[in-house]
């Protein structure tokens, strides 16, 4: 009995559910979705109630510390906070420059960066967490706190000391995740190609999502492990080839993405949002989608918010609730621009 209550103890789970207001999903907590599981154990019948987490609780699996909301404000301090653990250690010891570079390759970097691949920081996140020890370790080192970052990251070919930077360890483990599981084709792969094609649908172009330039969708897509990816990708002027991702191709000579046309006429930020949802809730990805049979002009049925039931799309799209009335006014004069373009 002991034991059995023990296991049940160390077992959480989280309820993913949704309240929509003018078309902006948030995760519902406890109190608005109170709901519970009761499990048994071995051979006993006796029912146990398994403990319920709030979407923005941060637990910890094996060595990762994560939340069902994907929030990464707790699991940064944790980081940082081994960074300061260190530092102090490393501040207060008599070892020479040669332990302390080894100090920081062998022990210090491992253990920051064994949780970075399935992260999601940011490149200003990793320096808030690395910073507390480049500045404990670089006066051991015989180097001046104010050094260059690019001398103290570059490679030694460069005439940089070639110490790990946390962003590029941790972009370096999510490609190689991203590549290993794809090629495997395992379960993993399957479900990043999902992710991957979810996102393509969410962006709205014929282009690979991954190539494109981050910036112009930074500020209205949803961020995931995916557009974290994405803006070390971009960063880096790198660019992948994947095969089997999921591209959409224009149905038809002189079609455009709806998203591409928004984003050449100057749309940015909050307004692509507004934008991308009315999109995302009639369900249209091409001009063509939404044009009048002979292609000269918009079908009023789209400049609403009631969908339109002659035309169904054939893909699954996410679920998306109805935008608010200065989402449709802006939606219309986007559509405006379009048939004058």
């Amino acid at each position: 009995q002991p034991q059995r209550r023990q296991y049940l103890g160390k077992c959480s789970w989280i309820l993913i559910s949704w309240r929509w207001k003018n078309g902006r999903a948030r995760m519902a907590t406890i109190a608005q979705a109170p709901a519970e599981i009761r499990l048994t154990a071995g051979t006993s019948t006796t029912k146990e109630t398994v403990p319920r987490l709030e979407p923005t609780d941060t637990y910890r699996t094996l060595g990762v510390f994560i939340n069902g909301k994907g929030c990464k404000n707790r699991p940064r301090e944790i980081l940082r906070g081994k960074s300061a653990e260190f530092a102090g250690k490393i501040g207060a010891s008599n070892i020479n420059a040669v332990t302390a570079y080894f100090a920081c390759s062998l022990h210090y970097s491992p253990k920051i960066g064994y949780s970075l691949p399935v992260s999601t920081f940011s490149f200003k996140d990793c320096v808030y967490i690395q910073a507390p020890t480049l500045m404990a370790i670089l006066p051991k080192l015989k180097i001046n706190r104010n050094t260059a970052r690019v001398i103290i990251h570059g490679p030694k070919k460069f005439g940089g000391l070639q110490m790990r930077h946390a962003y590029a360890e941790q972009c370096n483990g999510q490609l190689r995740l991203l590549l290993g599981h794809l090629r495997n084709r395992d379960h993993t792969g399957e479900l990043i190609r999902i992710a991957l094609s979810y996102l393509q649908l969410i962006v709205g172009s014929t282009r690979l999502c991954l190539n494109l330039p981050f910036k112009h969708y930074a500020k209205w897509v949803e961020p995931t492990w995916l557009t974290s990816l994405w803006a070390f990708l971009d960063r880096t002027q790198l660019m992948v080839d994947i095969r089997l991702a999921w591209c959409p191709t224009l149905q038809r000579e002189g079609d455009a993405t709806i998203m591409s046309i928004f984003i050449e006429g100057g749309y940015i930020g909050a307004d692509l949002a507004q934008l991308n949802r009315c999109r995302l809730f009639h369900q249209v990805f091409f001009i063509s989608d939404i044009a009048s049979a002979n292609g000269t002009q918009i079908d009023n049925k789209y400049r609403r918010g009631i969908r339109n039931t002659d035309r169904r799309s054939r893909w699954k799209w996410p679920y998306q609730g109805l935008p608010d009335d200065s989402a449709w006014r802006l939606w219309d004069q986007a559509l405006t621009y379009t048939e004058q373009f």
